[in-house]
C-alpha cells in the first residue's frame, strides 16, 4: 500500500510533524498532497540573487535517517519547490530532517580553506547518519574500493589511518582481529601505496591476509631503514650521488619483497591475491602507462606477474631506485618500469574506471552510485611560490618545485575529478578522501627513516584524524566541515560492515536460484523468441548484448 502522509498511523504522525517543523519555514504552506495542518510555522526568508545568477550549489546534512521505513515520493513532490526552504525531493527512505545549505554562504577563512556554515551539524556514526544524496539507498549493495597514494616513508600515514579503521571495525563487531581484505572488494595503489595494498591482499600459508594494517605500520618502522640504507662508503649519505646515479641500491628492497612473497621457491603472482588489485606504473621502454591487474592476469596468462616484481616496479622512484625490468610469468611480456607516481600518484580514478569496466568481477557496478571508495593520501606540503622569485627561475630553480607540483597537483586533480563526478551523480557521500595538507617540511622527505621522523609521521596521522574533515563541493572548491576525519572514518566503517552483511546474505529465494533452467531462460530469452525462428532469436540476443554494452558505456561518462 502506498505510504503517504494521509494514512500514517497515530504514532508516526507526531514524528512526521516534528520532522517537518525542522524543514518547513514558519508560515509556509505544505503541498496539498501532504494533507497535514501544522501550526506555528515560521515565514521563510526569501534569498536575494542576481537576476541572471546560476542556481546555487547545495550541500546538505541528514540529521536523522530511518532506514526501516520506505516512503514513496509523490509525483508533485519530485518537482523542485519554488520555496528555497521546502524539501524538493525525498529519497526511497525517510529523510525527514535534511537541511539544505547554500554554497554561497561559505566564507573563505584563508587562502586554502573555506569555512562551513554553522548549520552543518555533526552526525552520529553509530546510527549511520551521514548526509545522504539521491543516489543508491544505503542498504543497497555497493562495490567497496580502497585507494592508497604514493609517498615513500610517508606511507606510514596511510597505514596509521587504516589501523584506526581496523580498530573501529573491531569495536563495532566485537572481534579481536580484523582483516581489511574481508571488507573491501578492490584494492589499488601507487608506489608505497601499492606495496601497502599488496601486503593487505597477499595470503599467508593458511590462506589469510599476510598483514593487518597494524602490521603494515610495524613493517615501515622496522624495515624502512633497511630499504633506504645509504652506502657505507658515501660520506654524503647519497645526496651527492643522487645527482648522477640512483641514490639507493634496489637489492635490499628486492630481497625484502621476496622474503614475504616467495614460498618454497615459488613466487606468488597476481592470481594468488585474495582480492582484485590494480597497481600503477610507467613503461619507459614503450613510453606508455602500465597497470598490473589481477583481472587482466585471469584473462591473459601473459599479464600475470610476480608480486615482488609488481611492488619493485611501482616503487622504482626516479633518482632513488633504478628502473625495474619485469617479465611476465610465462616470459612473453617484459618492460622497463618506473614509479607509478610519475603518471598517477593518486590511483583512485584508475580504480574507479577499472571497477566500471570490469564486467567479469563486478557485473553489477554500472555507475558511481554503485561504488563506495576510500582514498587515503600520504600527505602533501602545499608549498607556495611568489612571482618575484619564480619569474627568475631556470632549470636549476624549477627542478625541485616542479616535482612537488606534479606529484601533489595530479593527486589533487584526481580528487577534484572524482568529487565533482560523485556530486554530479547525487552520491557524494560515496566518496571519502583523507589527505593531510601542509605537511611539515621535515616529514615531507620520502626516504627519511630516523626514529624522530617516524614519530612525527605518527603524530601527524593522529592529528589528521582529529582535525576537521575537508571535502569538495560540486564546484570543486574545498570545504572545511565541522566533522573530524575520525568521525567520517567511523561512518565509513559502518558502511563497510553493512556492505559485508549484504554480500553474505543468502538469496531471497534459494529454491528458485538453484533451479535448473533451460538455456534460453538462463540467457534471458523467452521461449517465444526461440520458436519464431533462429533469425529473430539471434536478433534478440544481439539487441540484449548491445543494450548491456550501452548501459556500461554510459556509466563511464562521468
Amino acid at each position: 500500500m502506498e505510504r503517504t502522509a494521509s494514512n500514517l498511523s497515530e504514532e508516526e504522525t507526531p514524528r512526521l510533524i516534528h520532522g517537518m517543523n525542522d524543514l518547513v519555514p514558519e508560515g509556509a504552506e505544505l503541498p496539498p498532497s501532504m494533507g497535514l495542518n501544522i501550526p506555528n510555522l515560521r515565514p521563510a526568508p526569501k534569498p536575494t540573487r542576481l537576476k541572471h545568477a546560476p542556481p546555487s550549489t547545495k550541500l546538505y546534512h541528514a540529521s536523522s535517517i530511518d532506514e526501516s521505513q520506505e516512503v514513496e515520493s509523490e509525483s508533485d513532490m519530485n518537482r523542485e519547490s519554488e520555496s528555497e526552504g521546502a524539501l524538493s525531493r525525498l529519497s526511497s527512505y525517510d529523510t525527514m530532517g535534511i537541511q539544505w545549505l547554500d554554497a554561497e554562504k561559505l566564507r573563505p577563512v584563508d587562502g586554502n580553506r573555506l569555512e562551513a556554515p554553522t548549520a552543518l551539524q555533526p552526525w552520529d556514526s553509530d546510527i549511520l547518519d551521514l548526509p545522504v544524496g539521491q543516489g543508491r539507498p544505503a542498504n543497497q549493495k555497493k562495490l567497496c574500493i580502497l585507494s592508497l597514494d604514493g609517498g615513500g616513508m610517508r606511507g606510514l600515514i596511510a597505514a596509521r589511518i587504516l589501523t584506526r579503521l581496523e580498530h573501529l571495525i573491531q569495536a563495532k563487531v566485537g572481534t579481536a582481529k580484523v582483516h581489511l581484505a574481508d571488507y573491501f572488494d578492490l584494492f589499488s595503489g601507487t608506489s608505497t601505496g601499492a606495496v601497502l595494498s599488496t601486503m593487505l591482499v597477499t595470503p599467508d600459508e593458511k590462506g589469510e591476509p599476510l598483514f593487518t594494517a597494524e602490521g603494515c605500520c610495524e613493517f615501515y618502522q622496522k624495515h624502512g631503514k633497511y630499504i633506504f640504507q645509504s652506502r657505507w662508503y658515501d660520506p654524503f649519505h647519497g645526496s651527492l650521488r643522487q645527482l648522477y646515479r640512483p641514490k639507493y641500491s634496489a637489492r635490499r628492497f628486492e630481497n625484502l619483497l621476496k622474503l614475504y612473497t616467495v614460498r618454497n621457491g615459488e613466487a606468488l603472482t597476481l592470481l594468488d591475491t585474495l582480492k582484485p588489485i590494480v597497481v600503477t606504473s610507467f613503461d619507459i621502454s614503450k613510453a606508455t602507462p602500465f597497470f598490473f591487474m589481477r583481472h587482466a592476469a585471469m584473462k591473459d596468462p601473459s599479464r600475470n606477474f610476480r608480486l615482488w616484481e609488481v611492488c619493485r616496479a611501482t616503487a622504482a622512484a626516479p633518482t632513488y631506485f633504478p628502473p625495474a625490468y619485469v617479465t611476465s610469468v610465462d616470459g612473453t611480456v617484459n618492460g622497463t618500469l618506473i614509479d607509478g607516481g610519475a603518471i598517477q600518484n593518486n590511483p583512485a580514478l584508475v580504480a574507479t574506471t577499472h571497477a566500471l569496466s570490469n564486467n567479469d568481477e563486478f557485473p553489477d557496478t554500472t555507475s558511481l552510485q554503485d561504488i563506495l571508495i576510500l582514498s587515503i593520501g600520504a600527505g602533501q606540503m602545499d608549498k607556495t611560490h611568489e612571482l618575484s622569485r619564480a619569474r627568475k627561475w631556470g632549470m636549476t630553480g624549477w627542478v625541485r618545485p616542479i616535482m612537488n607540483i606534479m606529484m601533489d597537483g595530479t593527486a589533487d586533480t584526481v580528487d577534484y575529478q572524482l568529487a565533482t563526478a560523485y556530486a554530479g551523480h547525487k552520491c557524494e557521500e560515496n566518496y571519502l578522501r583523507i589527505q593531510m595538507s601542509g605537511l611539515p617540511k621535515k616529514t615531507y622527505v620520502m626516504d627519511c627513516t630516523t626514529q624522530e621522523n617516524i614519530t612525527d609521521l605518527i603524530w601527524c596521522s593522529d592529528e589528521l584524524l582529529k582535525s576537521p574533515a575537508v571535502m569538495r563541493n560540486a564546484s570543486g572548491e574545498k570545504v572545511s566541515l565541522q566533522q573530524t576525519n575520525d568521525e567520517r572514518l567511523s561512518w565509513f566503517a559502518d558502511q563497510l560492515l553493512m556492505q559485508k552483511k549484504l554480500r553474505e546474505e543468502a538469496p531471497k529465494d534459494p529454491s528458485f536460484s538453484n533451479h535448473s533452467l533451460p538455456p534460453y531462460a538462463r540467457e534471458g530469452l523467452g521461449p517465444t523468441a526461440r520458436l519464431v525462428s533462429p533469425l529473430y532469436a539471434q536478433l534478440f540476443e544481439h539487441h540484449r548484448d548491445l543494450a548491456t554494452d550501452i548501459n556500461k558505456a554510459r556509466s563511464l561518462r562521468f
